[in-house]
């Protein structure tokens, strides 16, 4: 890959396909000695269990899975809808 005039790259098609990345994902770069990488953030699932955890009530059973399976689904079709 060459960088752009602006300092861009692209990321490969089969690569944005396989890691779900599509325009408005965030990424994050990180260095280390003359290396650079990019991932995407891992913090996302965390904030969704907080806030799943944060809703339910004191002794309830709450569906955390299913919340999970929503929010990938809908990650999914936002996905599917950029391509």
């Amino acid at each position: 890959m060459r960088v752009g005039p602006k300092g861009q790259v692209v990321i490969p098609q089969d690569i944005r396909e396989e890691f779900g990345i599509g325009p408005g994902c965030e990424v994050v770069f990180d260095q280390t000695d003359d290396t650079i990488t990019i991932q995407k953030p891992k913090s996302r699932l965390a904030d969704r269990f907080k806030t799943l955890a944060m809703q339910a009530k004191p002794g309830a059973k709450t569906d955390i899975v299913h919340g999970i399976y929503e929010q990938y689904e809908e990650r999914w079709k936002r996905a599917r809808k950029s391509t």
